[in-house]
């Protein structure tokens, strides 16, 4: 059984358009990233550690919602401050639209057997053509943006030998093992892919790229673990 203090949780809010969070796990040591000073005091009474970071407050959906990539896919690690979150074996990162508590928690470090950690799409299929998710994507005004170039990502990733089946994964809850050298580089990949196309559907970067990956990732069904998604008010 993994101990509490080996394990903590993560949020991120970037940008203007969110204020408010759910109370964070009791026993686990919890932290938010934000951009934004004035939650400071919401996140303080919701028992978070609120940690700044110096990136441009906007109210953009799709400039803020790729800063949050910078802590989903654990690139704050290569800051020096952040050192300390090598002393935790495990590394959760969830979206703050989820009401994560100690006994989903308990139940992820029970039934985990992998370096990474995370949930199928609950909306889709287990294994669906990547143009599925495309054409799913366009009624979102983020994905839509910038919509040519991730086709012509889609495009270059399946000539270097990706496959076009894949399995979405719903990156707003992933538990990393995130000392691993393959779990950094798994990480690192997907991040820097998402911000050369700056394309802020990273579950379409991960389908891809997580296939050189498979035997260090864990995948369940998205209800195994039910855990509240809405945004908290």
């Amino acid at each position: 059984m993994v101990s509490k203090v080996e394990t903590c949780v993560i949020i991120c809010i970037f940008g203007k358009n969110f204020t408010v969070v759910y109370e964070a796990p009791k026993t686990y040591p919890s932290y938010c990233f934000t951009n934004n000073k004035t939650i400071q005091p919401e996140l303080k009474k919701k028992g978070w550690k609120y940690i700044f970071i110096d990136f441009p407050l906007v109210d953009d959906i799709v400039e803020s919602t790729l800063q949050v990539k910078y802590i989903k896919f654990l690139q704050f690690e290569k800051e020096k401050r952040f050192s300390f979150f090598s002393a935790y074996k495990y590394l959760i990162v969830v979206d703050h639209k989820q009401e994560l508590k100690d006994e989903h928690i308990s139940q992820i470090i029970e039934i985990k057997t992998n370096k990474v950690f995370l949930k199928h799409h609950p909306d889709k299929a287990k294994s669906i053509l990547i143009w599925h998710e495309v054409e799913r994507s366009i009624y979102q005004e983020r994905y839509l943006r910038n919509m040519p170039d991730t086709i012509n990502y889609i495009n270059e990733k399946i000539k270097q030998g990706y496959s076009e089946y894949v399995c979405i994964p719903w990156c707003g809850l992933i538990l990393y093992e995130h000392n691993d050298k393959r779990v950094k580089k798994l990480a690192e990949k997907i991040y820097n892919d998402i911000m050369r196309v700056k394309m802020p559907n990273d579950q379409i970067v991960w389908a891809l790229v997580s296939q050189k990956y498979t035997s260090i990732i864990q995948m369940i069904d998205a209800n195994d673990i039910p855990v509240k998604w809405e945004l908290p008010g």
